[in-house]
């Protein structure tokens, strides 16, 4: 090969490095038959990820499935080895991802946990930037992670079962010395953490952390886990609600939350989110019959509120206003919103009434825009508006409401009619109809009879169980779009609190 290609194959280089950041890791090794300049060339690959390395096998045959799963795991191991043997001329690695499915349960695995670790201990030689890892309960992580001076995103996973490994002594254990100085994202999910000074450190060395996100983690023994990490921006925090623990945070910059869980995950707390912009809240609602657990609830739920009252974007779901009506934070005091300006109902639920969420409306003084992003469910009994203070923020800063999956129940039409009325400065009401059927228009014996003794439909249209399934078909949307129609009409007779107000239907 001349000067002159030596240029071009420099040149080409990043080109075809980011052409296999696109490509699962086998297509990557294919590429070596192309030509001899290729035949290497997926060695230096500074993205690994091994995700997709498992083929399909259509069997029914288990020794013949165990059979092919040995020799992956084989080719997987020999294809790592091979690509990540230590060198005194080492590549830099961009990214590692290891997520492979079988997991070295038995120390003659083929994958098993010490040429797991040797294999970390040469990434992190190799500078790697990005490392994501699914490990086995009880894996010793090398020292030397703790300590890199290249890592900017970390993400860990502990397989198998966390009822299993509480019952251990834990899932990860850290040495005394613990610097990750570039990290800005780092993951966990399902660990379980033992020693609360040893967590703390760990989230505490990391001094320009940005995002940190907690799934299905624990903290043994009723401890606290505490999250001490002044660079922090966002914060991600999902537990089940059997393995709930105490949380102590500590980030005066954080801008957004998100948090799913129950209440009792989130009790302490060393300050309010002065710098949050937007907080996702679900909390999985249960009712307690226990007055201690109903209690400790009551009191992760305020303090979680309290916590998240300077927003300026709130997405709540349908469970969490159940949480708050029936724990009664409607008949004292809520926090204040002040700074908020948009608010979400993100799911649909049959216990949350106009009447919870006119409450949590007081609240918002200056709200600017309402999403109602799931519509609601029909209730036997309809709200009665007119016994209800008008918030404050219909009065004066509501400008936009929109109704998702708007399927015409009584429900949805008194809300609508409710915030057409009572919104003085309203500019534009966006109504999205639902893409499905009615649930209850499903079955068409029970439609309305104007339908069924209307002289304009032949008499051997009526028995719809006999129709072709086309008819059907062509029948529905028909219906649909006469539905349709009838609610416009219907919503746009609505007395208007504000003259300038536009409604606007979609599908």
């Amino acid at each position: 090969m001349g000067v002159g290609e030596d240029r071009i194959s420099e040149l080409y280089d990043p080109l075809i490095y980011l052409i296999f950041s696109f490509l699962p890791v086998k297509c990557v090794v294919a590429t070596s038959v192309l030509s001899k300049r290729w035949k290497d060339l997926w060695i230096s690959n500074p993205i690994i990820d091994i995700r997709k390395w498992r083929r399909r096998v259509k069997t029914s045959n288990k020794r013949m499935l165990e059979n092919v799963r040995y020799q992956e795991t084989y080719k997987l191991g020999n294809f790592l080895d091979r690509m990540l043997v230590p060198s005194n001329d080492m590549l830099s690695i961009k990214k590692f991802c290891l997520k492979y499915g079988v997991y070295y349960e038995s120390e003659d695995s083929l994958l098993d946990n010490n040429r797991i670790y040797g294999w970390i201990s040469t990434l992190i030689m190799r500078r790697v930037e990005e490392l994501s890892l699914c490990l086995t309960k009880n894996f010793l992580l090398p020292p030397c992670l703790f300590t890199s001076e290249t890592l900017i995103m970390l993400e860990i996973e502990m397989a198998g079962d966390l009822s299993t490994k509480i019952k251990k002594t834990g899932t990860l254990g850290f040495p005394q010395a613990i610097s990750f100085r570039r990290l800005k994202i780092l993951h966990l999910k399902h660990m379980v953490f033992v020693d609360e000074g040893s967590s703390a450190q760990l989230f505490s060395s990391c001094p320009v952390l940005e995002e940190l996100m907690l799934t299905d983690c624990y903290m043994m023994k009723k401890k606290v886990l505490h999250i001490s990490v002044a660079s922090l921006k966002r914060l991600f925090i999902t537990n089940s609600k059997k393995y709930s623990f105490k949380i102590k945070i500590y980030s005066p910059n954080l801008q957004s939350l998100t948090y799913v869980g129950i209440p009792e995950d989130y009790v302490l707390m060393d300050h309010g989110f002065a710098s949050l912009v937007d907080a996702d809240i679900n909390i999985a609602f249960e009712i307690l019959n226990g007055k201690i657990g109903k209690q400790a609830r009551k009191c992760g739920l305020r303090n979680l509120l309290g916590g998240i009252s300077k927003a300026k974007l709130l997405k709540i779901s349908g469970s969490t206003l159940e949480s708050l009506f029936y724990d009664g934070f409607f008949a004292s005091r809520l926090p204040t919103f002040h700074n908020l300006r948009r608010l979400e109902v993100s799911s649909k639920r049959t216990c949350v009434t106009v009447t919870t969420l006119v409450y949590l409306l007081s609240t918002l003084p200056n709200l600017e825009s309402i999403v109602i992003a799931q519509g609601f469910s029909q209730f036997n009994q309809v709200n009665d508006f007119g016994r209800q203070k008008v918030p404050e923020c219909l009065l004066l800063h509501l400008k936009a409401v929109e109704v998702r999956e708007f399927n015409g129940s009584k429900e949805e039409l008194n809300v609508i009619s409710f915030f057409l009325k009572e919104s003085l400065i309203l500019r534009t009401m966006d109504i999205v109809f639902s893409s499905t059927f009615p649930q209850s228009w499903k079955d068409f014996s029970t439609l309305p009879q104007g339908w069924m003794n209307s002289p304009a439909i032949p008499q051997e249209w009526k028995d719809y169980s006999a129709w072709p399934q086309e008819w059907k078909d062509e029948f529905r949307q028909w219906l649909l779009k006469i539905m349709k129609d009838h609610l416009m009409q219907q919503i746009l007779m609505f007395p208007k609190g504000s003259t300038d107000c536009a409604i606007n239907f979609s599908s």
